[in-house]
């Protein structure tokens, strides 16, 4: 694995990438680079950012798969069976998140037609509540080509898998704040 050089966002973004050669070329409009993904999270993410706190977003890849929201929400939901009973401390938010986290590296790893992992990450905040969960960059389809549109960024709550009158994922709300650590 190589280091690549330290890149800024929000302060500082620590990336560690391996090299990848490429074997075919794959659509675009579903991928997003690292340096667009540091962009839209620092525009994103910047204004709710915790003063004072070393402003870094963690990124280890290249390029990022962005599914389609159908797709999203349906490898979320297959998560189902993987989460166990919250425990304080023991199964808490950051270990959901964690759960999460690793069944989209499983499902990349398992996909085998791609071989970007998905834009998938997670996220610690402290406001209105201190609590942890992920974050998606999905892609709303556009009608007329069928083919990818807008790239849309959304936290996903993890812990509402299992509850149908809760949305699991969200846009960013302006309460959500005093983030201190983001990785992908």
């Amino acid at each position: 694995m190589t280091k690549s050089k330290t890149k800024t966002i929000l302060g500082r973004v620590r990336k560690t990438a391996r090299t990848r050669s490429g074997s075919g070329k794959q659509p675009l409009w579903g991928f997003i680079t690292s340096g667009r993904l540091e962009a839209l999270l620092s525009n994103r993410l910047g204004p709710h950012w915790l003063k004072g706190s070393p402003a870094s977003v963690y990124l280890g890849d290249d390029k990022y798969y962005c599914p389609p929201l159908n797709e999203a929400l349906a490898l979320i939901h297959s998560s189902h069976g993987e989460f166990l009973k919250w425990t304080d401390e023991v199964f808490d938010c950051d270990d959901f998140a964690f759960v999460l986290k690793a069944h989209f590296c499983r499902s990349a790893f398992h996909n085998g037609r791609r071989k970007w992992p998905y834009c998938f990450g997670i996220v610690w905040k402290n406001k209105p509540v201190q609590h942890a969960m992920n974050w998606i960059v999905y892609r709303a389809t556009d009608s007329a080509t069928g083919g990818g549109g807008k790239l849309i960024f959304a936290l996903v709550e993890p812990q509402n898998v299992d509850k149908p009158d809760q949305a699991v994922i969200r846009p960013l709300a302006e309460t959500d704040g005093d983030i201190y650590f983001v990785t992908c």
